[in-house]
């Protein structure tokens, strides 16, 4: 790993264990950067500024899964591609409030749970939060 990418990585998990979540943007153009993206491709020699994120986002792709990879994640859960109001898109668990699973297209909030993982929850109406 680069030290460009060694960096970057450090301050997307400083700002998680904070509990932030936060996209890279390009500070001389305001170009949002895909989280593998480490540079704008027009400022290249530009560091990545980190912007807070609304929390407001869609499903874009979800899959079920029906083993366990890990203790802390039992099965059955449900992975997203979640789609953030601002652009860039990360992998998380999606949570069901009520039992029913959410779907590609819905809007959901986003954010880190106690473990550090990336989660979504279904936005309720009326909530400003969810009008995305």
């Amino acid at each position: 790993m680069s030290e460009r990418d060694t960096e970057f990585h450090r301050r997307f998990e400083g700002f998680r264990a904070r509990g932030e979540l936060r996209y890279p943007s390009c500070p001389e153009c305001g170009t949002i950067l895909r989280y593998a993206q480490r540079l704008c491709p027009a400022h290249p020699l530009a560091e990545p500024q980190f912007l807070l994120a609304s929390g407001r986002a869609k499903v874009h792709s979800a899959v079920d899964y029906h083993t366990s990879y890990t203790q802390d994640l039992p099965a059955p859960y449900r992975l997203g591609l979640i789609e953030l109001e601002e652009g860039p898109r990360l992998l998380g668990i999606l949570l069901s409030g009520d039992g029913a699973p959410i779907q590609v297209g819905g809007r959901v909030r986003v954010g880190f749970d106690e473990a550090g993982r990336l989660v979504a929850w279904p936005a309720e109406a009326g909530d400003d939060r969810a009008e995305a």
